[in-house]
């Protein structure tokens, strides 16, 4: 964080006891920066000030820094791989992309000349990796039934 630089002057006595003005470069600092989330939500509460602007500068703050390292963590998993043209599916098919464009992944891992079972387990390592969830063409028929079933109760009420 980079504040308004300037220059100030601070009186000092010279060598022959005369008053002399020294320019010294100054720059703003804003001291409220170094308070952590828990010491402005506190502040926030004890003046009864609304909480929802600071909540919600401190969600888009971590959701920011997780896709940037979630997308960090993806570019060096391409970089790292003896594969990368492989490793860029298994990822576009961990983050669910595939999923609208009805390709299978057995047809997926025939078009990259790989078994569907080391492309699956190659799909389950980086979703472990980055901390996806399993996306719906990922999951039994029976589980895309039941996560149907249960969006349809909870919305539909």
């Amino acid at each position: 964080m980079r504040g308004n630089q300037s220059i100030s002057f601070e009186s000092h006595s010279g060598t022959n006891g005369r008053e002399i003005s020294v320019p010294i470069a100054t720059q703003e600092f804003d001291y409220s920066a170094l308070d952590s989330d828990e010491d402005l939500i506190k502040e926030c509460v004890l003046l009864g000030e609304n909480l929802s602007e600071i909540l919600n500068a401190i969600i888009e703050r971590e959701v920011s820094a997780a896709r940037a390292e979630a997308v960090s963590g993806a570019l060096l998993m391409i970089m790292e791989s003896k594969r990368p043209v492989q490793q860029t599916h298994v990822l576009a098919w961990a983050a669910g992309i595939y999923l609208s464009q009805g390709i299978s992944m057995p047809e997926l891992a025939a078009k990259l000349c790989v078994k569907k079972q080391a492309f699956q387990q190659a799909v389950r390592r980086v979703s472990e990796k980055l901390c996806l969830r399993q996306t719906r063409a990922s999951r039994s028929s029976e589980a895309r039934e039941n996560m149907r079933l249960s969006y349809h109760e909870n919305n539909h009420h």
